[in-house]
């Protein structure tokens, strides 16, 4: 007797997940109280079951930068927000000199500029890579948060218990950063619907995950 093979669902480009794995639908955008510049690492942006994606649709305005070293330091969208003089560019991650997003002050963000915040979307040695081999995100001014937040990631072990997925560390920057004196006013808290949908994505991905493989569907 033949196995009946599953039927394909169709494929979404926009989230690149498939059949009930597709969250376009549940998508609210929303304007964060800072330009979000996301630095995607190649590897990373090929990953069916990465969180960015989230980030990127949800966030108005948003911009996806993908590259290595060289690539950030060419690109016009990088050297034109590091020239906006609208703009206080500055990358999250959690070096010495690091400000905290929720101390921040008129004198690391003025009152005539607004945040442009570089979130690095790779794993953590991804991320040194990407930091070490270009001149302009190694020289960015740098911020970053405190959380005791654990990552609800599920199917992906994190190095370290700090550590958190993109769309979460995106969520939790936006609840440090509107903390401090300097953040522009933001109306009830549309940045939840991000975790809602991660959330989303992890379950169907963990329900998944625990078919056997001759009865998966990709999503």
């Amino acid at each position: 007797m033949s196995e009946t093979l599953p039927a394909q669902r169709k494929f979404c480009y926009r989230c690149r997940r498939a059949g009930e794995g597709c969250y376009c639908t549940d998508i609210q955008t929303f304007r964060p109280p800072f330009d979000l510049f996301l630095i995607v690492h190649p590897r990373e942006s090929r990953n069916l079951v990465g969180s960015v994606r989230i980030a990127h649709l949800s966030c108005e305005h948003s911009t996806w930068v993908e590259g290595i070293g060289e690539d950030i330091d060419r690109s016009p969208i990088v050297l034109g927000a590091l020239s906006n003089p609208k703009l206080a560019p500055m990358i999250l991650y959690p070096s010495p000199h690091a400000v905290p997003l929720d101390r921040m002050t008129a004198q690391n963000v003025p009152n005539d500029r607004r945040l442009a915040l570089f979130v690095i979307d790779g794993t953590w040695y991804q991320a040194k890579q990407l930091i070490r081999r270009s001149l302009i995100l190694s020289t960015l001014p740098s911020v970053s948060f405190t959380t005791d937040r654990v990552s609800e990631y599920g199917f992906r072990k994190q190095p370290h218990d700090y550590c958190l997925s993109t769309v979460e560390a995106v969520h939790v920057a936006i609840d440090a950063y509107l903390r401090s004196p300097v953040a522009p006013p933001m109306e009830a808290r549309p940045h939840d619907r991000m975790m809602d949908i991660f959330r989303k994505m992890v379950r169907t991905q963990l329900a998944f995950n625990s078919q056997p493989r001759s009865l998966r569907n990709p999503i």
